[in-house]
């Protein structure tokens, strides 16, 4: 065939051993059977192929890849934004001002832990203990005698015995 014009031509071949086949008739004359060649062949498949290209949705896939294209577009435009307003509350943010305040603060919490050491609060703590001790241990023999014969609080037993209390122990 020519490319250019796209005319084919006939060439009659002869073949040892045709398939035999049903033989087709067209006005009562029997019709030649043909076989296409290479070059047929290949623009059968590209005209294939072109109506397979023609049969896409281009103009869909164009409109979607149009919207996917705004909407990058918008979602760009939004990040700028967002960055613009985070650069701009960023600056209004006094770094400066805020670090000293955060100084002060610890320095204050340091001055009062440091009083609260410097107050002796655990040597209080500590003789409170000890008086309270101390004074448990005046009790004890009162506390036994009670537990012993509780009516001798109200009643004057005179059995004699008188417990006295005990010397404070130094440790």
């Amino acid at each position: 065939g020519s490319l250019v014009t796209g005319a084919l031509y006939v060439d009659l071949h002869h073949v040892a051993e045709p398939e035999l086949g049903k033989i087709d008739y067209l006005l009562d004359y029997e019709v030649i059977p043909t076989a296409s060649n290479e070059f047929a062949q290949i623009t059968q498949k590209a005209e294939a192929l072109l109506d397979k290209f023609n049969a896409l949705p281009l103009d869909k896939l164009t409109d979607d890849a149009a919207i996917a294209i705004q909407a990058m577009i918008d979602a760009a435009e939004s990040v700028e934004t967002s960055s613009d307003d985070f650069d701009a509350l960023i600056a209004d943010v006094d770094l400066e001002s805020i670090s000293k305040e955060l100084l002060k603060t610890l320095e204050n919490i340091e001055s009062m832990t440091g009083n609260f050491n410097n107050a002796g609060l655990e040597n209080d703590i500590q003789g409170t203990v000890k008086a309270l001790q101390d004074t448990l241990l005046e009790l004890q023999p009162f506390l036994q005698q009670l537990n012993q014969s509780p009516s001798s609080i109200l009643f004057y037993d005179n059995s004699g015995v008188d417990i006295q209390p005990k010397a404070k122990q130094e440790n």
